[in-house]
């Protein structure tokens, strides 16, 4: 348990660390003495608990000693940690002027402890009352690791190992088993979970643990974009958030049907069957298309837009020979794009329904984006299947936009050909050749993707500009 203490009497930090100390043994305290240091530090570190003392200095040494410097850090600890639990220590009577502020926290779902205020204030001389709470907090946090067993697999985010253990006891749930899924664009730890229990039966969910303004935009756009526009078939419903007792981040979280298997992991059986589950997609994201008089866009503007010039040089990478193209303008359609579309964001049902999930780039974009984000996904993201197929290795990626040479013989060729015609079918070949270059060199920035191949089909693509499909 990570506990911040912000108190400049070193008397009363005695106190509170000898409460501290007999109810939750073994937390890590951070004491600091001043609205300034408390608020640096809220800055860059998450905390399971907030104990302040109302009246304290806004610096080191200063004899000004007010409540206002007190609710500062309540300010602070609301915008950077939100969903952290506070506690005001007062020695004085509060007055309405600092009570009615104190009052706004509300109560959430604190590991596990429904309704728990989320702002408290305490008279310093009443220990106990100050033992009791922090004793709940601890009990309550220490009882998460044996209330559900979970097997984690690979996943090492406390975070997300410990939104999953609070969604379990939430659902009264005794098992949890986490199925990795490597991060897409956001880099967020993420997984689909599967929960049971004799008595509360099974759950699947995917889950997902962000940045509350992450989760917030995430959130408006999903019910901007989704519910009111894709079938409910298509995607997975959210579930309400976990926004308490994650050091100041959220965990969405999305109902999963029994059964689905991601887009990859059919790939790998089944390229027939993948490439049907790529048609229904397209057909159940028909609804994002909007009629937009196709807008030019320049082929530099479109590759910074995802890596920028800055960006390349510190990676020491050159795109010298991309110079003179980077000059065109393409006329580029625009519709609703997922936006971070690969085989791991999209599963399917056993009888081979589509369901979209992870939100996080969703918004309007070019219109090939998606397709051609999907089809190069086989390479370019971590669970790719033609990362390790003997196919990589001898196919020539520099042929890529040429998709007879390119396709044919391939393992995975009739989800190719399935993506490059849903790409194609949104926009003209100069757009998908375009989006299809500037993703590549985006790759770039991916330490685990081989960049000759990314170089190689960024190349293929450019060269292809003008040239029709």
């Amino acid at each position: 348990m990570k506990i911040l203490l912000v108190e400049d009497e070193d008397r009363s930090v005695r106190q509170a660390m000898a409460g501290i100390d007999a109810a939750a043994p073994g937390a890590f305290v951070t004491v600091v003495g001043s609205r300034d240091e408390a608020v640096k530090v809220l800055h860059t570190e998450g905390f399971d608990l907030i104990v302040c003392d109302l009246r304290i200095p806004p610096y080191a040494a200063s004899a000004d000693i007010s409540d206002r410097h007190g609710l500062a850090v309540h300010t602070e600890a609301r915008e950077s940690c939100p969903g952290t639990p506070i506690v005001f220590l007062s020695a004085f009577a509060t007055p309405r002027n600092t009570s009615t502020p104190l009052s706004f926290g509300g109560t959430q779902n604190v590991f596990g402890l429904s309704g728990y205020p989320m702002v408290q204030l305490i008279e310093k001389d009443d220990l106990d009352r100050f033992e009791a709470l922090v004793r709940a907090l601890f009990s309550a946090l220490t009882s998460l690791d044996t209330s559900c067993q979970v097997l984690s697999g690979d996943v090492e985010d406390d975070m997300f190992l410990r939104a999953v253990r609070i969604y379990a006891k939430q659902i009264s749930m005794s098992q949890a088993e986490i199925h990795a899924m490597p991060g897409g664009l956001s880099n967020a730890p993420l997984g689909r979970v599967s929960f049971s229990s004799t008595q509360s039966g099974r759950a699947n969910v995917f889950m997902k643990v962000v940045s509350f303004a992450d989760a917030e935009s995430e959130t408006l756009r999903f019910q901007e974009f989704v519910p009111n526009r894709l079938q409910g078939a298509n995607f997975a419903p959210s579930l309400p958030p976990i926004t308490a007792g994650l050091r100041g981040q959220a965990a969405l979280i999305s109902n999963l049907a029994d059964g689905c298997d991601s887009l990859f992991g059919i790939l790998r059986t089944s390229d027939l069957k993948a490439a049907e589950a790529v048609k229904a997609l397209k057909i159940a994201t028909t609804p994002w298309e909007h009629a937009v008089d196709p807008a030019p866009t320049r082929l530099g503007d479109l590759r910074k837009r995802r890596i920028n010039n800055d960006k390349l040089e510190t990676l020491n990478e050159s795109i010298e020979e991309f110079r003179a193209i980077e000059s065109c303008e393409i006329a580029m359609k625009s519709r609703i794009c997922h936006g971070d579309l690969h085989g791991e964001n999209v599963l399917v049902t056993p009888d081979g329904r589509p369901i979209l999930i992870d939100f996080g780039d969703l918004g309007p974009n070019a219109a090939p984006l998606d397709p051609v984000t999907l089809e190069l996904s086989i390479i370019f993201h971590k669970a790719g299947p033609a990362r390790s197929s003997a196919w990589a290795e001898s196919v020539d990626w520099a042929s890529w936009a040429d998709l007879e040479t390119f396709a044919a013989g391939s393992p995975f060729e009739s989800f190719i050909r399935e993506c490059r015609g849903w790409a194609l079918q949104q926009d003209s070949p100069d757009s998908v050749y375009g989006m299809a270059y500037a993703h590549s060199i985006r790759q770039f920035k991916y330490s685990d993707v081989n960049r000759a191949i990314a170089r190689a089909i960024a190349l293929s693509a450019s060269r292809s500009i003008g040239r029709g499909a």
